[in-house]
């Protein structure tokens, strides 16, 4: 994974997109996250405070509804 480049593939991406990053993420920091989501069709950056890369496991309740907006949306 560390060597894989999709960069040129986001572009095709139909599925709505959801993209979460932690604001203390020192592996994907929002910056870069937000330089893929642009990349792809519609998507969407939400940014989630006082997590870092476990966004899911140290916000839980955030994630959650993020998850759920996003599916109901689409």
């Amino acid at each position: 994974m560390a060597t894989a480049d999709v960069r040129d593939d986001l572009g095709s991406i139909k599925a709505s997109t959801l993209a979460v990053a932690g604001t203390d993420d020192p592996a994907t920091p929002p910056e870069r996250l937000a330089a893929i989501v642009d990349a792809v069709p519609g998507g969407r950056l939400e940014v989630v405070a006082h997590a870092a890369h476990l966004a899911n496991a140290e916000q839980p309740q955030v994630i959650t509804s993020l998850l759920l907006e996003h599916l109901e949306h689409s």
